[in-house]
């Protein structure tokens, strides 16, 4: 498998930067493993349209949406775009030990 960089274009939220690959204007891109567009983005949080799921339920293919270092800037632009039926929001870096509390 190659690896092709994604041409990017950016929109500045209330709440900071936030940006979605070319095409997301209706045009279906190809369908990408989430595993490995997530290893792309370190420390991000990242918005996918959900194309396949495994056995357990969790997403395998889709479309990236957006990326941002904030969760408001990918909320703000969500509520912007039409939605999708199935959608997948994670973050990228490092995870709460157990037992600790996040406030978003």
């Amino acid at each position: 498998m190659t690896k092709r960089k994604v041409a990017m274009m950016g929109m500045l939220t209330n709440a900071g930067a936030c940006a979605y690959p070319f095409g997301h204007e209706g045009e279906k891109m190809a369908e990408t493993d989430i595993l490995e567009i997530e290893k792309q983005y370190p420390d991000e949080w990242l918005l996918f349209e959900v194309y396949e799921i495994d056995k357990q339920g969790r997403p395998i293919k889709g479309r990236l949406l957006a990326h941002s270092p904030s969760r408001a800037a990918l909320d703000e632009y969500w509520d912007k775009i039409p939605h999708c039926h199935h959608s997948y929001v994670t973050y990228t870096g490092e995870r709460p030990k157990r037992g600790m509390a996040v406030v978003l």
